[in-house]
């Protein structure tokens, strides 16, 4: 497939395990909002092929064994994403996300987990204070994933899904149900979490 004009795409979706793809091959499409590629068959995808972009919606999971490249906050930090989607990458996928790159993005839906050993950065709920997602979901992140996540920092936030569990040893953090006495969730996850990590739920809050 040969596209003459990959400035004209604007929507680019991809899910089909017979097919190649590398990020390199399609960085020329900067004018992309909406992006999908998950369960190819092979390929590589770098952020820093993409730091260009400024897509609307990202989606990129759920990547065969053997699916290579490298995912880092620091290329995507001028992104402003409405919808961010990045999970259940394959082993040897490597990158680094941190929360610090992206205090800027206003994300309406929010999705990292499932990253594989090895996959290195910090989130912190201080960072990210002034999100207001909806749905913001951040678990099964891998040993050595550092950060903090204390409710006092996201009282001002109202999701509808919440998630956050399954977190490795050393990620820190205090969560008070009087932080979030104002939230209306139809969806909240907060389970298995490591040692040290704190929490207060008072049924009155």
């Amino acid at each position: 497939v040969t596209i003459y004009k990959p400035q004209n795409v604007t929507t680019f979706d991809m899910r089909d395990n017979k097919v190649n793809l590398n990020s390199a091959d399609i960085a020329s499409m900067v004018n992309v909002t909406y992006f999908a590629l998950t369960t190819l068959r092979s390929g590589r995808f770098d952020s820093a092929d993409v730091s260009a972009w400024r897509p609307m919606n990202f989606i990129l999971c759920s990547m065969p064994a053997g699916y290579a490249g490298t995912f880092d906050s620091a290329d995507v930090s001028a992104w402003r994403p409405a919808n961010f989607y990045l999970y259940s990458m394959p082993a040897g996928y490597a990158g680094t996300f941190d929360s610090a790159d992206v205090s800027d993005w206003r994300p309406t839906n929010f999705d990292l987990h499932s990253m594989p050993a090895g996959y290195a950065g910090t989130f912190n709920s201080a960072d990210v204070s002034a999100w207001r997602p909806t749905t913001f979901y951040l678990y099964s992140m891998p040993a050595g994933y550092a950060g903090t996540f204390d409710s006092a920092d996201v009282s001002a936030w109202r999701p509808t899904n919440f998630a956050l569990h399954s977190m490795p040893a050393g990620y820190a953090g205090t969560f008070n149900s009087a932080d979030v006495s104002a939230w209306r969730p139809t969806t909240f996850y907060l389970y298995s979490m490591p040692a040290g990590y704190a929490g207060t739920f008072d049924s009155a809050d």
